[in-house]
């Protein structure tokens, strides 16, 4: 069994979409600092989530009643 290296984090922001859209996956890879066969280290992965949080969309709550006395209300 072989031994992956994973490359350091980027120590710069990441790249912008412009630049990533025309990037090949090793680059963009090197880029965030993770392996495509591994993923990213444990400890790196509680580093990121710490500064970041969790990888998870938000979503808000919405109440049927309020939302449909806005909507009642708006004469649009």
């Amino acid at each position: 069994m072989t031994t992956a290296t994973v490359p350091a984090p980027p120590s710069g922001p990441p790249a912008g979409i412009a630049s990533a859209a025309t990037m090949t996956v090793s680059d963009a890879l090197r880029e965030l600092g993770s392996s495509a066969h591994e993923g990213l280290p444990v400890d790196e992965v509680a580093r990121r989530q710490a500064r970041w949080g969790p990888n998870a969309v938000a979503s808000h709550k919405a109440r049927l009643l309020p939302v449909l006395w806005h909507q009642l209300r708006s004469p649009l």
